[in-house]
């Protein structure tokens, strides 16, 4: 077969897209979709409709419905990457897979039909060739409908909005190919049964349980991590016998035969920390947390490597005629009791002590409060705060305990009155936990999808790989096309 045959087949496939009424269909609604992005902007003081003809703030936008403005950093940005989930991985890649797996069904039966199947097979083209370019047609019509609405997404919000994510723009290849790995149990289906309704009913089936076979995979691998962990540490003893193996290993045969179509998600989460995130300005010694950058009005010097158990890195603040405001102190020491057999303490304990130590300090102008802020979604941090008598006014201090496997990493600051409001302490304390990473993989403190999020990439061990999952699955794809080709040929018309 030559080239002109081959790109003939293609044109014919791209063809049967366009024609498609249901297609014209999808793109009408994806540029509904679409055209709010170009209407209304998400700024950092608010929300501006038509290019400023009517602008809201987030304060009185959120008192309107009875609520508050969540508590986060770049309102504006957060808000627009929640829509861009929100549309593109939450509907697209649910509701409008299932649409396009219902309009794509019916191109290998029309093909197979007894008047359609005796012209087309008559011509000196290979059955499969044939069967493959009926493939592509609906990996074609996924993927144009996909970049439309990506594109059309992200420069709808880079204008309005002004902000640009290039990692989004990989979720159109992550549609494509997600589409691509169920569309193959189509066509397989398609040429077995000659059937549209079949062959809509088995995807759909197939496209929801593969999906669950996944998430309960990884619930049940984080639990088996996290136990290890807990018996790693001495914290649990040894399980008698291994209950339920059999269900774990049909669970494992399953997640490994089966395509891995949720790590599209995954991947795309990668793509955006490695974009969005530099290299770290500091990396502790054994590698558990590193930092990537420095609090707003903040100072570091120092290297990028250092032993935080040795030496603490201090960051300073200063005003403008270099009088120290405030500073920020890193070290780390170990967690475990030596009073206690050797276990390991929480960070709560190590607060509680500490307060009740900083009680007593004669300079302790009035009792240490504990809390938990502030703190992020993947750090959660035990404080302790009080205030400090001195000849200027008084020194508000605050003293944070952070467990990262065998390590205690404490967080002491301290501010001085010229620094600024209560408000204005927790945000430069809230903006050093956002620049703190903690690259020590465990699983114990991390809810399964996060620990999978941040275990899952490229160069990951083979049970969490992105190479191992994308190959297993396109060769599940090729395994079904292979059979679809087998029964084709055994077909008589």
């Amino acid at each position: 077969m030559n080239r002109h045959v081959i790109g003939a087949l293609f044109e014919d496939a791209f063809r049967q897209v366009l024609d498609d009424k249901v297609f014209r269909l999808l793109v009408g609604l994806a540029a509904i979709l679409i055209l709010p992005t170009f209407l209304v902007g998400f700024r950092p003081d608010g929300i501006s409709l038509l290019y400023g003809l009517k602008t809201w703030s987030y304060d009185d936008l959120m008192r309107a419905f009875g609520g508050a403005v969540p508590k986060v950093d770049d309102l504006n940005v957060a808000v627009v990457r929640g829509i861009q989930e929100g549309i593109v991985q939450g509907l697209a890649g649910t509701v409008g897979l299932l649409f396009c797996i219902a309009a794509t069904a019916f191109f290998v039966p029309r093909m197979l039909e007894k008047g359609a199947a005796d012209t087309l097979f008559s011509k000196p083209v290979g059955r499969f060739a044939l069967l493959f370019a009926r493939y592509c047609a609906g990996v074609i019509f996924v993927a144009i409908l996909s970049f439309l609405l990506v594109l059309g997404m992200h420069v709808g919000f880079l204008v309005t909005s002004g902000f640009s994510d290039p990692a989004f723009l990989w979720s159109a290849l992550t549609l494509t190919y997600v589409f691509a790995l169920v569309h193959s149990v189509s066509v397989a289906v398609a040429v077995g049964t000659r059937s549209s309704i079949a062959s809509i009913l088995t995807t759909l089936m197939f496209f929801v349980f593969t999906g669950c076979i996944q998430q309960i995979w990884i619930q049940t691998e984080h639990s088996q991590v996290v136990a290890r962990e807990a018996e790693k540490r001495g914290e649990e003893e040894p399980p008698g016998e291994k209950r339920f193996g059999f269900l774990v290993d049909t669970l494992n045969a399953l997640h490994w035969t089966l395509p891995k179509t949720s790590d599209a998600d995954y991947v795309i989460a990668g793509l955006r920390r490695s974009v969005t995130e530099s290299e770290p300005r500091l990396r502790d010694a054994n590698e558990y947390v590193s930092v990537l950058g420095s609090p707003g009005g903040f100072v570091r010097d120092g290297g990028v490597v250092v032993d935080l158990s040795s030496a603490p890195a201090v960051w300073i603040a200063r005003d403008s005629a270099g009088a120290e405001t405030a500073r920020i102190a890193l070290s780390r020491r170990e967690r475990r009791d030596p009073e206690r057999e050797g276990k390991l303490r929480s960070p709560t304990s190590f607060a509680f002590e500490y307060a009740k130590i900083v009680e007593k300090e004669p300079g302790t102008a009035d009792k240490p409060v504990r809390n938990g802020r502030p703190g992020t979604e993947a750090i959660d941090v035990s404080w302790v705060r009080w205030r400090v008598r001195g000849a200027d006014p008084d020194v508000e201090r605050a003293h944070g305990f952070l467990a990262v496997e065998e390590a205690l990493y404490e967080l002491d600051a301290s501010f001085q009155h010229t620094y600024g409001t209560a408000e204005e302490r927790d945000k430069a304390l809230k903006d050093f936990l956002v620049e703190l990473r903690v690259d020590k993989k465990s699983a114990t403190n991390q809810p399964p999808q996060l620990w999978y999020a941040r275990t899952f990439g490229w160069s990951a061990p083979w049970r969490y790989n992105a190479f191992v999952s994308i190959g297993t699955s396109i060769l599940f794809a090729l395994v079904l096309l292979l059979l679809a080709r087998w029964r084709l040929a055994r077909i008589d018309f």
